[in-house]
C-alpha cells in the first residue's frame, strides 16, 4: 500500500511538529476512506455469505445441479472476499499504528 510506505518515510525523515501535524490530518483522512471501504466490503461479504446459506438450505429441500453450481460459485466468491477483507483489515490496523506514532511525535 502506497500510503503506508509514504507514512513510513515521513516518520523516518520528518522532525518538524507542524509538518507532522499536517501529515497526521492527511493520514486520518486516508483512514476514513479505508474505514468506509472496509464497511462496504463487510456488508458485501455478509450478503454473499447469506446468499450462500440460502442456496445451501434450498439445495437441501430441492436438490438440483443449479443449486450446486450456484453454491459453488458463491463459496469461491466468499473465500476471495474474506481474503480481501482480511488484507483490508490489516492495512487499516497498520494505519492506526502509524497514526498513534505520528500523534506521539507531534506531542514531543
Amino acid at each position: 500500500m502506497e500510503h503506508i510506505n509514504l507514512m513510513g518515510k515521513i516518520l523516518a525523515s520528518e522532525k518538524n511538529p507542524n509538518k507532522l501535524m499536517a501529515w497526521l490530518a492527511y493520514n486520518r483522512v486516508q483512514i476514513g476512506f479505508l474505514q468506509h471501504e472496509r464497511l462496504i466490503h463487510l456488508l458485501v461479504t455478509l450478503f454473499v455469505a447469506l446468499f450462500l446459506m440460502i442456496i445451501i438450505l434450498a439445495s437441501l429441500f430441492y436438490p438440483s445441479i443449479y443449486f450446486f453450481i450456484t453454491g459453488s460459485m458463491l463459496l469461491i466468491l466468499l473465500v476471495f472476499y474474506l481474503r480481501h477483507y482480511y488484507a483490508l483489515e490489516n492495512g487499516v490496523q497498520k494505519l492506526y499504528r502509524l497514526d498513534q506514532e505520528l500523534e506521539k511525535r507531534c506531542r514531543s
